[in-house]
Order: structure tokens, then C-alpha cells, then sequence
């Protein structure tokens, strides 16, 4: 069952659903909108082989804290993930 996210940040675990020994944070508000951009497109083409376009990084960036939730269901989409 997915529970609201309510934490200030996204990590890896938080998209896979799985434990991570290497939880990267995938997502902390209040970081430069370029970091995150690059930080977010290689751990998740390390991850999940999937390389996020810019359309998708765009958009993933654009989220507030309120959005959280609506972040991870859309990476997870992107992904293929449930």
C-alpha cells in the first residue's frame, strides 16, 4: 500500500519499493534545479538502466514539497514501476 510521502526529500528506496544498500537521495528540495537534474539522471540510469530525457527531468524538478507523492508515482510511471 503507498503512503503519503511526507519527508523533505525523495530516495532511490522510495521509487523501487526495495531495500537499497546504496539509498541515494534522488530528490532534496532546496538543491540547484541543474544538480538535481544530473544527480537524478545518473542514479537512475546506474539503477534502472533507464536514461530520464529532459522532457522527464523538467518536470521531475519541478515539483514542491506538497508534490512529493505525485513525484515518486510519476518517476515510477516513467520507469515502468508500480
Amino acid at each position: 500500500m503507498f503512503n503519503e510521502h511526507t519527508q523533505p526529500f525523495v530516495c532511490l528506496d522510495d521509487i523501487s519499493g526495495l531495500y537499497e544498500p546504496m539509498n541515494h537521495v534522488l530528490y532534496p528540495l532546496g538543491t540547484d534545479k541543474e544538480f538535481n537534474k544530473r544527480n537524478m539522471k545518473k542514479i537512475i540510469k546506474e539503477r534502472f538502466g533507464h536514461e530520464l530525457s529532459d522532457d522527464d527531468l523538467n518536470k521531475l524538478v519541478s515539483y514542491t514539497k506538497e508534490d512529493l507523492t505525485s513525484f515518486i508515482k510519476d518517476l515510477k510511471h516513467i520507469l515502468g514501476l508500480r
